[in-house]
């Protein structure tokens, strides 16, 4: 990591989220912006990828003794 110029006006630029800011981007393009087509797409790439996607079930909320209902 290098040191950060004090000097200059602009702003010091995280590669690795300035990757990670492209990556979205070019999701979010592939799909015309649309939150719907880009589930989608993430789950076709889940299926695709062959790996076993576990989801957690509801949380059930435990009451304390004492407590109103």
């Amino acid at each position: 990591m290098t040191a950060q110029n004090f000097d200059t006006k602009e702003p010091w630029v995280d590669p690795v989220v300035a990757e990670v800011r492209a990556a979205r981007e070019a999701l979010l393009v592939e799909v015309d912006y649309d939150l719907h087509k880009l589930c989608e797409l993430l789950r076709a790439h889940q299926i695709q990828a062959g790996r076993r996607v576990s989801s957690r079930g509801p949380r059930w909320i435990m009451r304390v003794s004492g407590e109103a209902a």
